[in-house]
């Protein structure tokens, strides 16, 4: 079993319980902390940033950081794996920023025409995108599939797709 570390995130003061060897965006997920991430903590925006304000951390080196910024602590969230009880600053730039949907003008006038347009719509949030997280079996004498194949298949299984297909840029 493995050792249970504390988190802390701070302006929020969020604390959440995690395993030793978690990286620090899957444990600000975990305490409901935003922070700011393009590629969905595969480390190569360099948006997930955070100050390291006590604890210790293993993280991996990486040019999306100045030596300024590491001197003063940053880090990167999904490069950092905590390794014992920790306390991290998200800093403005990666916080959550409000948003707002920008209406045109033209828009307000198509509303004019029709009204049924006034009420509220609500819409399907379907991605075209999915992380998948999965184990593939080891080939064996009995299944000899290729890699992409049994990649395909268990996809398919999984979420019940009856075709996939791929260019050949990708399967390489």
């Amino acid at each position: 079993m493995k050792k249970k570390v504390k988190v802390i995130f701070y302006p929020k003061e969020k604390i959440v319980e995690v395993d030793k060897g978690t990286n620090l965006w899957e444990a600000a997920n975990q305490a409901g902390v935003y922070i700011d991430s393009v590629c969905g903590g595969d480390g190569i925006c360099g948006k997930c940033r955070l100050i390291l304000k006590k604890g210790a951390v293993e993280t991996k080196s990486t040019t999306l950081l100045t030596r300024d910024e590491v001197k003063k602590g940053y880090i990167l969230a999904c490069q950092a794996r905590v390794e014992g009880d920790v306390i991290v600053e998200v800093p403005v730039e990666s916080r959550e920023k409000k948003r707002k949907i920008l209406v045109d003008k033209d828009a307000g006038r198509f509303r004019a025409l029709h009204p049924s347009l006034k009420e509220k719509v609500p819409f399907k949030y379907k991605p075209l995108v999915q992380k998948m997280y999965l184990t593939l079996a080891r080939p064996s004498i009995h299944d000899n599939l290729s890699d992409h194949v049994r990649l395909y298949r268990y996809i398919q299984r999984k979420k019940k797709i009856p075709v996939m297909q791929s260019g050949l840029k990708v399967i390489r």
